[in-house]
Formats: structure tokens, C-alpha cells, sequence
């Protein structure tokens, strides 16, 4: 199976907020799947391209997995799941490193 097999579906669940934890470990979960299935066929006497396709068929399609991710709330990242929560958190940290000497300017005359 080539690496960039699930590349679509890794996009996809990093940009509906899932946290990058999360979507590399379903991918690893995905290729040792998808490695178990394909040996099987290949086992059963099935051709490598026929091993592949069935494989590929029996995991589902990359939107059904993705949807059965993003229903597990727990899966999401932080900022996505609290995102008023996640705001204040950054504009509290962009505060408190905000410089609080006064400005010393001088006039020219």
C-alpha cells in the first residue's frame, strides 16, 4: 500500500478540527488494518489488485471514516471543542507578554 494513501483523509480530519494526535494514530490504526485485510485476501488466493481493492472496500470510504471520527467529541482538538474558551486563553497570553514599560519617547522640537 503506498504512504500516501490515506493523505486525503489525514487532511481532511486535521482541518475539521480533530487534534493531530488523534488523526495520526487512526492513521497508523488504518494501514495496520488495511495491511491485515489485504494479507487475507492475498491468503484466500486473491490477486495483489483484487487484495487491494476488496482491503480498500472493507475500510470504507475516506468521508464515512472521517464522519466517524468527528462524532467522537473527544477526538477534537481543544480550541475546536471550547473555542470562546481557547480565544481568551491566547488573548490572555498575548496580554500577559505585551512589554509594560512606559514608552519613552522623545519630543523633537
Amino acid at each position: 500500500m503506498p504512504d500516501g494513501q490515506f493523505e486525503s483523509l489525514r487532511l481532511e480530519l486535521l482541518g475539521s478540527g480533530v487534534a493531530p494526535l488523534y488523526v495520526d494514530r487512526t492513521i497508523v490504526e488504518l494501514r495496520e488494518h488495511f495491511a491485515d485485510l489485504e494479507s487475507s485476501a492475498l491468503a484466500a488466493g486473491y490477486s495483489a489488485e483484487e487484495a487491494t481493492r476488496m482491503a480498500r472496500n472493507a475500510l470504507g470510504t475516506d468521508r464515512a471514516i472521517a464522519a466517524a471520527v468527528r462524532a467522537q467529541p473527544s477526538l477534537l482538538s481543544f480550541s475546536t471543542r471550547w473555542p470562546r474558551v481557547a480565544h481568551c486563553l491566547q488573548s490572555a497570553a498575548t496580554i500577559g507578554t505585551v512589554d509594560r514599560r512606559p514608552c519613552r519617547m522623545r519630543l523633537v522640537a
